[in-house]
């Protein structure tokens, strides 16, 4: 009996086994579905996810009227298909090609609708919602500071975005012109960010895929020399959501060089793709924000506005904050972030109230104008007007926001200065004191603390009396040597509050102020109350205080802002 090779035996037999256990190739999905349930899935992923069911819902709107008009782009495009279609549930979204090859058609037809330019400027269609089968109408001139707040927070590099020269452009705002600087847009990132997950057969490729700045504003490569270790990568599942979080999130300026991108809270797909565009700022003054707090505050407030049938659900908001730091002046990096959730109805009103004493102001700047030379030259005066908005509101708005008493850290409101300008923050606080008195005599308001209110009247009350006694001293001077007289009566008490580190020196001026002032009823009347308050926290009795000397407005006093 001939003997077998074992050798030659096992290695046949290694072979046959290493064919077996060969895995078979994965087909092309013919759909597929994102959902809340994905590991990973961040505030930004849902806030995507949110925006691509609320562009799914406005082509399910344009559909609707497809046999009593015209369609609107896209049914009419050559990329559609009958067999494309979408579901859209509570917690997730499920998109099908009908066949696997159709799925780069699909994505090019989606991102088309998506993503628009149109005046050369940014245009979302899910963000401003659809009407009667037509994208709702939104002014160029708001479509024009969402997009400054685009370029600030999610196209920051100008790799991912063309822009063409700076233009001046004009809006009307109470019958008054108003310029504003814009630049169009050409492209985007986010128009042709599907071509990375199709393969020359047109079918979805289902791996690993960077995230970065365009879609995750923040996200970075950590080491340019490690780039395959240290760049962010997720699966399709997750990368898809964020490129919608364009549509899904706000983001809007603060100035040239400062954005706020607000990103909602999600928990119902359904009702935030129906409502989505009902929260998007409609004029110019309701998308100026100057902070954090404003910025979650006012778009609680446009969220909470809608009747009850409409109302979109959602259950808070994130606000982040994107700069130049002195470490990377060359681009916006987070600064800070503030989180809102489940905020007090009062507070709400409270804030609604806010808004309408400190809106942005229309400021009238004369200039004049010269032409020609020597006798011939005439000088002709223009008129510029600008919207000016208030640096209180921001104020009370973060300290609402985070839980404190509206009038916490005023002193740092009188001591810092503006970034832009680099003067004092309080030469422009002169020009809100009709605002701070509303505020202050607001009969709804709940001070949160006793004898708060005391403080300030008192101050008030105080500083009218030794206005009233300049005044009587300064009979025989002009008007400007009275004002001189009043301008130095209020520096000295600023300086004193102000400047006051301790609570024996806060005392001591406040004490000072009240000995000098005499008959003061509110002191008379709760004395006990303005007193605990100094004791138990003198530095807000100095905010108290020092509120009370700003808002503070004589009969005669008045100052034209330039």
């Amino acid at each position: 009996m001939p003997v077998k090779n074992s050798s030659n035996t096992k290695k046949t037999a290694s072979k046959e086994k290493t064919k077996k256990e060969k895995p078979a190739l994965k087909s092309a999905p013919v759909s597929v579905v994102l959902s809340f349930a994905t590991p990973g899935m961040s505030a930004l992923h849902r806030t995507g996810l949110g925006g691509l069911a609320a562009v799914l819902h406005c082509l399910d709107k344009i559909k609707e009227k497809i046999d009593e008009e015209e369609p609107e782009f896209p049914f009419d495009s050559p990329l559609w298909r009958e067999d494309f279609a979408w579901k859209i549930d509570k917690n997730s979204v499920e998109l099908n090609f009908g066949k696997p090859e159709n799925a780069a058609l699909f994505l090019e037809w989606l991102f088309q609708f998506a993503f628009q330019i149109k005046d050369e400027m940014i245009f979302l269609p899910a963000l401003y919602g659809v009407k009667n089968g037509k994208i709702n109408v939104i002014p160029i001139e708001v479509r024009s500071r969402l997009q400054k707040g685009i370029t600030l927070t999610f196209l920051q590099h100008g790799q991912t975005r063309k822009l063409g020269s700076e233009q001046t452009k004009e809006y009307e705002v109470d019958g008054k012109k108003i310029s504003y600087e814009h630049k169009d847009c050409l492209s985007y990132t986010h128009q042709t960010a599907w071509k990375e997950w199709v393969n020359n057969k047109g079918e979805l490729v289902l791996k690993n895929y960077s995230v970065q700045g365009p879609i995750h504003p923040g996200a970075v490569v950590r080491h340019a020399a490690y780039t395959s270790s240290s760049l962010i990568a997720q699966p399709l599942e997750l990368v898809l959501p964020l490129i919608f979080a364009l549509v899904g999130t706000l983001s809007v300026p603060i100035n040239n060089g400062v954005g706020v991108l607000i990103i909602p809270y999600i928990d119902d797909l359904v009702s935030f793709s129906q409502n989505w565009h009902r929260v998007c700022p409609k004029t110019v003054k309701t998308s100026m924000i100057a902070g954090l707090g404003d910025a979650s505050i006012q778009f609680e407030l446009r969220r909470r506005g809608e009747s009850l049938k409409n109302r979109v659900k959602i259950p808070g908001c994130e606000a982040v904050c994107f700069r130049p730091m002195p470490w990377a002046t060359q681009q916006k990096s987070r600064c800070d972030t503030l989180t809102l959730e489940h905020i007090d109805p009062d507070i709400l009103d409270l804030y609604d109230r806010v808004l309408s004493y400190f809106p942005p102001r229309l400021i009238e700047n004369k200039k004049n104008k010269k032409e020609g030379k020597g006798k011939n030259a005439v000088v002709t005066e223009t008129v510029e007007y600008f919207l000016a908005d208030s640096v209180v509101r921001p104020f009370i708005a973060d300290n609402l926001a985070r839980g404190n008493y509206w009038f916490k850290g005023f002193t740092k409101q009188m001591t810092a200065y503006d970034a832009v300008s680099k003067k004092p923050l309080r030469e422009k606080i002169k020009f809100e004191k009709e605002g701070l008195n509303k505020m202050i005599n607001d009969e709804k308001l709940d001070w949160k603390l006793e004898g708060a209110q005391s403080v300030v009247l008192a101050v008030q009350e105080s500083l009218k009396f030794l206005y009233g006694k300049k005044i009587a001293e300064s009979k025989n001077l002009s008007q400007e040597g009275k004002n001189n007289r009043l301008e130095g009566e209020y520096e000295k008490w600023r300086i004193a509050f102000s400047g006051a580190k301790t609570q024996e020196q806060f005392r001591f001026a406040l004490s000072d102020m009240f000995s000098r002032a005499k008959g003061i009823p509110v002191l008379q009347n709760d004395w006990q109350s303005v007193m605990k308050i100094v004791v138990q926290d003198w530095q807000l009795a100095r905010d108290l205080a020092l509120i009370g000397l700003a808002a503070y407005k004589g009969k005669n006093e008045g100052k034209k802002e330039e």
